[in-house]
């Protein structure tokens, strides 16, 4: 394995959690597809900087990290609502253009 690249399984979803405030927040779900745990966590990082920054705000971002193309398929597959999907191209297991493929042409069947 590479220097700097976490492989974890594919069941290994974290989620930063969204907090509670008596007025409505629109949330916004982002999905984080890296393997590289040390880019997860710089993402998560900026995610959460944002949260704190909006916390006054009516948006929040509802964070959930994957480490495999297997794992965004999983994700891809158990909802759709997604507002935003960071994608790493060179995944180890399936490349990132491979999987948006496969979305497109769930798409179209």
């Amino acid at each position: 394995m590479e220097p700097g690249v976490s492989r974890t399984p594919s069941e290994e979803i974290s989620n930063a959690r969204v907090p509670q405030r008596g007025k409505k927040i629109a949330v916004l779900k982002v999905l984080i597809a890296e393997d590289e745990r040390f880019q997860r966590e710089a993402f998560a990082a900026l995610f959460e900087a944002a949260n704190r920054r909006l916390a006054s705000q009516a948006i929040q971002f509802d964070l959930t990290q994957v480490a495999s193309a297997t794992a965004t398929l999983d994700m891809l597959a158990e909802t759709t609502n997604w507002q935003l999907v960071l994608l790493d191209v060179f995944l180890p297991d399936l490349c990132g253009t491979e999987i948006i493929q496969a979305q497109l042409g769930s798409l179209e069947g």
